[in-house]
């Protein structure tokens, strides 16, 4: 009786150990999106932003990071009203910077988000194995 209890338990644990494996085949947590620092960080690098700038920017990506926060812990929304919400938080974030930048740094903005479109989701420069390098 005590072995039959062992096995049962030991298959429930072995059950759900697959079951949380299946979900994220790697067996590590997903990335957690950058901070608003992070971003801003990376904007400036990018864009060459002033100081100025950045203290323009900066609130609005706080702003930004606060909205997206509210949509994840929403759970009354559905997969496809998250993902539109989220688009327009992101569109709006969009329309507040964009009048900030100069006209060189707006371009310089275009051809990155038109790169970033053109990746697969979790696949930036920064996630991608080196293919041509493999060690």
């Amino acid at each position: 009786m005590r072995s039959s209890l062992q096995s049962l338990t030991i298959s429930t644990l072995l059950l759900f150990a697959a079951l949380a494996f299946a979900q994220n085949p790697q067996g590590t947590p997903p990335p957690s999106p950058p901070s608003t620092a992070e971003r801003l960080e990376n904007l400036a690098q990018q864009l060459n932003l002033t100081d100025a700038q950045k203290e323009k920017i900066k609130p609005i990506l706080e702003d930004e990071a606060k909205q997206i926060q509210g949509l994840r812990d929403d759970t009354l929304l559905t997969r496809e009203q998250r993902f539109s919400k989220f688009k327009e938080i992101r569109e709006n974030t969009q329309s507040q910077i964009r009048p900030l930048l100069t006209e060189e740094q707006q371009k310089k903005l275009d051809e990155i988000r038109k790169q970033s479109r053109q990746q697969p989701a979790g696949r930036g420069p920064q996630n991608r194995r080196d293919t041509q390098n493999p060690q």
